[in-house]
C-alpha cells in the first residue's frame, strides 16, 4: 500500500487499495416516516442534538467514477453535433465523500478522496481512524447499511466505543443522504461531457469538482433542504 491523492485535510491519508468486490445495492424509493424526514424519531432526535452535545456531524457515502463520460445537454453549431470519443477500459475509481457540520456554527464542508477499485472494511476502519485523529473527540456519523459500514461499526463499538456515534440510514433511501446530491452535482454538472484519457485526468477532474462544491456553502445547504433535514 502506498499513499495516493487525498482532499485538503492534512490528517486524512488515502491508501492505494486492494481490489475486493462489494455486494451491489439497488435503491428504490421508500415511504417517508411520519416525522417527514424519513429518519426514525430516535435518529432525528440524535441528529438535532449534535449541537447541544458539541460534537461534529458527518454524512458519508461512496460512489463510483469511470473513464466513460456522462452525457449532458450542451450547445453546438448547427449541423455539427458534439462527438464524445471514450476509451473502452475497465479502470475505475471509488470516490468517498462526506459533508461535515460543525457543532456550534453549523458550518458545512464537503471532503472528498478517491480510492483505487472498491473499498472494503479494512479501508473504512483506517479512514475512520484518520477522522478520529483529526477531530480528537467523539463524532456522529450517518451513513447507509453497506456491508463494510456495518462491519466497521461493529469494530469501533467493540474496540473504541467512545469515538463515534453511529446512525444508519433506512434501507433503499439514498434521498435522505445529502452526499447523494453531491454525486449528482459532480457527475452530471461539473463533469458532464468530460472524456478523460486516463485515470489521472479522471481523478484531477473529480477533485476539481469537489473543490467547487466545497466553495459553495449555499449549494451544500440546499442538499439538506432536499433531504428535508434542518440545519
Amino acid at each position: 500500500r502506498s499513499a495516493c491523492r487525498r482532499p485538503a485535510v492534512e490528517a486524512f491519508v488515502c491508501l492505494r487499495l486492494h481490489h475486493r468486490r462489494l455486494p451491489l445495492v439497488s435503491y428504490r424509493s421508500q415511504t417517508p416516516a411520519p416525522n417527514g424526514s424519513g429518519f426514525s424519531r430516535r435518529a432525528e432526535a440524535r441528529y438535532a442534538s449534535t449541537a447541544g452535545l458539541g460534537i461534529p456531524l458527518i454524512f458519508l457515502d461512496e460512489s463510483g467514477f469511470s473513464l466513460s463520460p456522462i452525457r449532458g445537454t450542451t450547445w453546438c453549431e448547427v449541423g455539427k453535433p458534439i462527438v464524445l470519443r471514450e476509451r473502452f477500459t475497465r479502470h475505475s475509481r471509488t470516490g468517498l465523500g462526506f459533508i461535515t457540520i460543525t457543532p456550534v456554527k453549523r458550518k458545512l464542508n464537503f471532503r472528498f478522496t478517491i480510492f483505487e477499485g472498491a473499498i472494503n472494511t479494512e479501508d473504512v476502519i483506517f479512514f475512520l481512524t484518520m477522522i478520529h485523529e483529526y477531530y480528537g473527540g467523539k463524532v456522529m456519523l450517518i451513513w447507509d447499511s453497506l456491508s463494510s459500514h456495518l462491519s466497521a461499526r461493529k469494530y469501533f463499538e467493540a474496540v473504541h466505543p467512545e469515538w463515534f456515534v453511529f446512525e444508519q440510514l433506512p434501507s433503499y433511501s439514498p434521498e435522505l443522504n445529502p452526499v447523494e446530491q453531491c454525486w449528482q452535482m459532480m457527475k452530471n454538472v461539473f463533469m458532464a461531457n468530460f472524456v478523460p484519457s486516463n485515470v489521472e485526468e479522471l481523478e484531477s477532474k473529480a477533485f476539481e469538482a469537489a473543490e467547487l462544491l466545497n466553495n459553495d456553502p449555499k449549494l451544500l445547504a440546499s442538499f439538506f433542504h432536499h433531504a428535508k433535514l434542518p440545519l
